[in-house]
């Protein structure tokens, strides 16, 4: 069984190997949904469709997030996409 290795860098990285990254068409930088599954994790590959969804619908969270503040609704919009991107950078890490 091929062995994947996990790093610390912001959150947690997981390094698989070239040969089943590559069966997998998972590209360096690729994103996976993470699902844990009884005595493991199981990893899938997202097509660019589906990363294109989940960046939307986290785009859309946060802005509720910043849009049901009270104490956003009196920010200028550009002020409101600051708070955004502050936000999302923060939960990348």
């Amino acid at each position: 069984m091929p062995r994947a290795r996990a790093k610390k860098s912001g959150g947690v990285s997981v390094v698989l190997p070239s040969r089943l990254a590559a069966a997998l068409r998972i590209e360096e930088g690729g994103y996976v949904d993470a699902e844990e599954v009884s005595g493991g994790v199981l990893l899938k590959p997202l097509s660019s469709e589906e990363r294109r969804k989940a960046a939307l619908e986290s785009i859309h969270a946060v802005q509720a997030r910043v849009t049901a503040s009270a104490a956003m609704k009196d920010l200028s919009p550009e002020a409101q996409e600051e708070a955004i991107a502050a936000i999302l950078d923060e939960d990348d890490e």
